[in-house]
């Protein structure tokens, strides 16, 4: 097989995997306007990332990925506090915001014949077929160390998601639990937006568990599901956009996406009653 394709491969299915199970209880936890948010929130990091190495370094545009996501999320808590506003007015304040810097930075580096070639306008509506050998390990790291997480606190992590009050009950460290979790969100979507792009990475993390939670109550079932659903549309998506090079990587995985739960919402509406 061509070492290209087993690179695609593999960067789908990190990507995959990763989204799929912190998309399940971000889901779960309708955290979804906040994944939103830190999608666009990241885009100030990366490109400061890449200022600071003069190259797409995959570490230190993740690190910068993650502490931009980091201030967005603490500036979100610092205004619900001093602020009457409700969370999803400050949610997209912080969306357009962090965006708009983005977007500011990345025409300032377009004006440098240094950067201009950089290849940072991909991060906009995504390119897969760009991703190195040194994203594959960053990304399989990620990965790695998300399941793990996602493993040893599964138990807290359904049981924080359905019941919050009773999760404090038990003595579980909820605010902390949520700071890791929100880490892990952070980090899905620092690793997908090469893939998908800062506008369009939170329908990554929110689409395929949608559809799962049409089929299943259960939460390793949706997650599975999910993980299916991902895998088939960025696949797909990422085929769509080899084949006709017009279209970004991004827009076809979502629409992929969107087709794949437009059947699910199709197949549930017109499938036999329990009761009837």
């Amino acid at each position: 097989m061509d070492i290209f394709l087993i690179k695609l491969f593999l960067a789908v299915l990190f990507i995959s995997i990763v989204s799929s199970l912190t998309g399940t209880f971000t889901f779960l936890q309708k955290k979804a306007l906040i994944s939103d948010a830190l999608s666009h929130s990241v885009l100030p990091g990366i490109v400061l990332g890449f200022i600071l190495s003069g190259h797409l370094n995959p570490w230190l545009v993740l690190t910068g990925a993650m502490v931009s996501g980091w201030i967005s999320l603490k500036l979100i808590d610092l205004l619900k506090k001093i602020s009457p506003l409700k969370s999803d007015a400050l949610l997209a304040v912080s969306l357009s915001t962090f965006l708009a810097i983005g977007l500011s930075m990345i025409s300032f580096t377009q004006l440098n014949p240094a950067y201009s070639r950089s290849g940072l306008t991909d991060f906009l509506f995504g390119k897969i077929t760009a991703i190195n050998n040194n994203d594959l390990v960053m990304m399989g790291t990620v990965c790695v160390a998300t399941l793990i997480v996602i493993i040893l606190c599964w138990n807290t992590l359904v049981m924080r998601s359905f019941d919050e009050s009773y999760a404090k009950s038990r003595g579980f460290k909820v605010r902390l639990l949520d700071s890791v979790f929100n880490l892990l969100i952070i980090t899905t979507v620092a690793i997908s937006v090469q893939a998908i792009g800062v506008v369009l990475t939170s329908a990554l993390l929110i689409v395929p568990v949608a559809f799962a939670r049409m089929f299943s109550y259960k939460v390793y079932k949706i997650a599975l599901i999910a993980l299916a659903v991902s895998l088939f549309s960025t696949l797909s998506g990422t085929t769509i956009s080899i084949y006709m090079e017009n279209i970004p990587t991004g827009p076809a995985m979502v629409i992929m996406l969107s087709i794949t739960f437009a059947f699910g919402i199709l197949f549930n509406y017109l499938k036999p009653s329990k009761n009837g």
